[in-house]
């Protein structure tokens, strides 16, 4: 289903902090705009209307049954995104909806179908796939340059605040790390077969809660690759643990990926300068996901596809499952 040519007109769904990320980016245009915000705090909602523009909605079947809106942005705890992004498609409302795209594989598969029979947009934000860097090694490592594959790694490692939503009951804690990691590893390396993750409770929220604030987890990727990422909450950040961002070592060279976004690539195709050992590559566009919304738009009017589709989104929930599993259970987790 494409729509018209003209404004769209968005429902927020959740005025937290990625409805903050989202609403700048949809003031400045002309061509789409947040028309409705809802929340479970009225205020947030009404602040939000103010600075930005549209209206409060009185209750979420107000925002299903409004014919004007064309869309729906679930930022939502985690375990009520399926809830939500079910009956927005089945008001035949596009979604793009905050990670992960539900809590079970059931729940995604079920949204993904209706989606598909409906003809809608249900795109789910791993924000990493929006950032120019990262789309610049998936180039690189793609087109053979360095050759296969041999071993991957991301880290993201900082702190959060003892009251961090994600730490909650009800979202998936560190876990949420591996929703983006994991989905970077399918992406740069290939297929992931079994996950093996050790998880640690830290800060006072994660005791509480029973969640974890670190998590390592250690990938296995089809035809013998692996791959390990860090989810770190707790990490006390220097220059030197936020150095390298990411990485992949192939068979004929490797591409580095710094925290300044700066891409390092070590290829026996190409001479530095100035004696270097490696070719420093810069993004060529955009290098935050700012450029969600829009192409959430972009994508209703059928001018762009997706840059992920619900099912990577399956994938990356299945990881993060398989990680929680195995760093629970102190075992290797084989994906099916």
């Amino acid at each position: 289903m494409t729509a018209p040519a003209g404004e769209l007109r968005f429902a927020m769904v959740g005025c937290g902090g990625r409805a903050r990320v989202h609403a700048p980016v949809a003031a400045s245009r002309n061509d789409f705009g947040i028309a409705s915000w809802l929340d479970t705090a009225p205020e947030k909602a009404a602040e939000l209307a103010g600075q930005y523009g549209g209206g409060v909605a009185s209750s979420w079947e107000a925002v299903l049954t409004d014919g004007t809106l064309d869309g729906v942005v679930v930022a939502l705890p985690h375990d009520l995104h399926h809830e939500y992004g079910m009956a927005a498609l089945r008001a035949g409302k596009h979604v793009m909806m905050e990670i992960p795209i539900a809590a079970t594989p059931a729940e995604s598969r079920e949204m993904t179908a209706a989606a598909d029979k409906a003809g809608l947009v249900l795109l789910v934000l791993h924000s990493l796939r929006f950032w120019e860097s990262h789309r610049l090694v998936a180039r690189i490592v793609a087109s053979g340059e360095v050759g296969a594959p041999i071993f991957l790694r991301y880290h993201n490692e900082h702190t959060v605040p003892d009251d961090y939503f994600a730490l909650q009951p009800g979202h998936f804690a560190a876990e949420a790390g591996v929703l983006h990691h994991g989905d970077i590893v399918r992406w740069w390396g290939g297929e992931v077969s079994a996950v093996t993750a050790r998880g640690l409770s830290i800060g006072p929220a994660a005791r509480q809660y029973r969640t974890f604030d670190h998590i390592t987890v250690l990938y296995d990727i089809a035809g013998g690759a692996l791959a390990e990422t860090t989810c770190s909450w707790v990490t006390r950040t220097c220059p030197q643990n936020r150095f390298i961002r990411g990485s992949v070592t192939c068979t004929k060279g490797s591409v580095a990926l710094t925290y300044d976004d700066e891409i390092r690539l070590f290829s026996p195709d190409r001479k530095p300068e100035d004696g270097e050992r490696y070719t420093v590559l810069e993004p060529d566009g955009p290098n935050r996901p700012a450029g969600e919304i829009t192409h959430f738009a972009d994508c209703i009017r059928g001018s762009a596809t997706p840059v992920i589709s619900p099912q990577d989104a399956l994938h990356a929930l299945q990881l993060a499952l398989a990680a929680r599993e195995s760093a629970r259970e102190n075992r290797r987790v084989v994906l099916a």
